[in-house]
């Protein structure tokens, strides 16, 4: 390796000034261009600090970073902000203690003190920071871009007859592609009430910016309020099957994402026990059977006179008495029990059982093209269509009339504009992520092939022809004369048949001077020797 460097150093030696600097400045541009790409490769990674800032809050959180000296690059109209990697989570802690960004109004406006305020600017003040602070906890959310509340706090009044119920509003912003299930929705107006004295969770409105009531699913009816969590998880979960199972089967007939389905239970969650006991009187046996009959004629002893003083007196005549001897005696005494036939039933019923179901389902008509600029055109589907279609529904979900069930398929177009615009906002999200990325590679793949053509390749062609030229120009002057020179000067000169002898030499003259130059001085030196 030293054998290889002094080589080249003692070609430099040899070279000319001009040469030498040349030589020297095009090492010291291939090693800085070198250093810059490896920079730009494996430099200086930006990565977003906070996503989507009010222009007060970006203000603010860029003059913090002047301040501290962090590089930070603005990304989507001043509404990102891009810091290095290695500084991201130390300077979100860093604006973190400067409450920075604030997020809109919160109760950093009671740091001031202000002399003279009146009792109604502090009471606005108040609510105007808990709707700030309420504001950045549900921003906290993921799917949640921004959110804004609105309070209404009524003033509390001596009688309890007189008071009113306070009442709040809270608007949300989702990212593109995001929604809230109704448990987040209903932890939303959780939150919100137990931040507010005297606010129930039913008072607490939710809905998005296209102006759709969120809330409005977790507002349950008078008989939902009876019911436990369990039994309302049981009655969603069947509802939801139900949806789903009717959904996928009308998608395979019309079409994806077009088709809405809702269904709604009544179920009876009550824990019943029955006993019944059934007799039947055509099958009837004698149990027990009791007969008893006494009969007795036997007549009775007649009288022999009269209790008395004239039964006694000689000579007189005994009285007659009536009915002697006629006594009988007849009893007839019958007991008969039956046994009729008795069966016993025990019956527990079970827990959930669907009472009624009601179904509605919306179905997207068709559309016939149109124009160019011009929107499809509308077309309801045939009544035949839509007879098929309740049919199916009914025979889906066990249809009952006698229990009151109740099915509804209605053809109405679909409103896509929103979810047009949804997917629009994702593509130019995904997109813009794609070119940046893209770019980034493309410019560092075209800087290398522009450092490579402009300053690489020239650089090597002419070190490697400079080093040939001097090699073997030193091996002529120590042993060959100026009839070798000329064969390697012709050797060096690629021939062809097209050009002439002198052309080549002409040409070769003209593009290397300094060493035609040096070969006529040699050429001279012999001849004058």
């Amino acid at each position: 390796m030293f054998d290889w460097m002094k080589q080249v150093m003692d070609r430099l030696k040899g070279q000319t000034a001009p040469m030498r600097i040349a030589l020297v400045g095009g090492v010291v541009v291939f090693l800085v261009g070198l250093a810059v790409a490896v920079a730009v490769t494996i430099g200086t990674s930006f990565e977003p600090l906070y996503y989507n800032l009010d222009p007060d809050d970006a203000a603010e959180v860029i003059q913090f970073l002047k301040k501290e000296r962090i590089e930070y690059r603005l990304v989507d109209q001043g509404r990102v902000i891009k810091v290095p990697r290695k500084d991201v989570y130390e300077t979100r802690l860093q604006l973190v203690g400067s409450d920075l960004p604030r997020g809109g109004v919160g109760f950093e406006i009671f740091d001031k003190s202000n002399l003279g305020v009146t009792e109604f600017v502090q009471n606005i003040n108040y609510q105007r920071a808990l709707q700030g602070e309420l504001a950045r906890t549900i921003r906290e959310i993921r799917q949640v871009e921004s959110a804004r509340v609105h309070l209404v706090i009524p003033k509390k009044s001596l009688f309890i007859e007189e008071q009113k119920e306070a009442t709040a509003s809270v608007i949300l912003k989702m990212k593109p592609g995001n929604r809230l299930n109704k448990e987040q929705v209903e932890g939303v107006m959780k939150l919100v009430a137990g931040s507010v004295e005297g606010l129930q969770p039913a008072q607490v409105t939710v809905l998005d910016t296209r102006g759709m009531v969120l809330s409005q699913e977790i507002m349950q009816s008078a008989d939902d309020k009876t019911m436990t969590a369990r039994q309302i998880s049981i009655k969603r979960e069947y509802e939801s099957n139900l949806e789903k199972r009717l959904r996928t089967m009308m998608e395979r007939v019309v079409g994806l994402q077009k088709v809405v389905v809702r269904v709604s239970t009544l179920m009876d969650f009550s824990r019943v026990e029955k006993t019944e006991e059934m007799f039947d009187p055509d099958q009837t046996a004698v149990r027990s059977e009791h007969l008893l009959s006494v009969a007795n004629q036997e007549p009775a002893a007649a009288g022999q006179g009269v209790p008395g003083v004239a039964s006694n007196v000689p000579g007189a005549a005994a009285p007659v008495q009536v009915g002697a001897g006629a006594a009988a005696s007849k009893k007839d005494d019958q007991t008969r029990n039956y046994e009729v036939s008795k069966t016993v039933s025990h019956t527990l019923l079970p827990v959930g059982t669907v009472k009624n179901i009601s179904v509605a389902v919306l179905v997207d008509g068709v559309y016939k093209e149109a124009g160019k600029d011009q929107k499809p055109e509308f077309a309801p589907r045939s009544d035949a269509d839509m007879q098929v279609y309740t049919n199916m529904v009914k025979k889906a979900i066990g249809f009952n009339k006698k229990r009151g069930d109740q099915v509804e398929v209605a053809c109405v177009p679909f409103d896509t504009a929103s979810m047009a615009e949804e997917v629009k906002a994702m593509k130019s999200a995904e997109r813009y992520h794609l070119i940046m990325v893209g770019a980034k590679y493309v410019l560092l793949a075209l800087g290398l092939l522009i450092f490579y053509l402009k300053v690489l390749k020239p650089f090597l062609l002419f070190i490697t022809q400079q080093f040939a030229m001097t090699g073997s120009a030193g091996k002529r002057s120590a042993a060959r004369g100026m009839g070798e020179m000329a064969e390697e000067v012709t050797e060096q000169v690629e021939i062809k048949k097209e050009r002439t002898m002198m052309d080549q030499i002409r040409d070769y003259a003209g593009s290397n001077p300094d060493e035609v130059a040096r070969i006529i001085k040699m050429w001279l030196k012999e001849q004058t020797s």
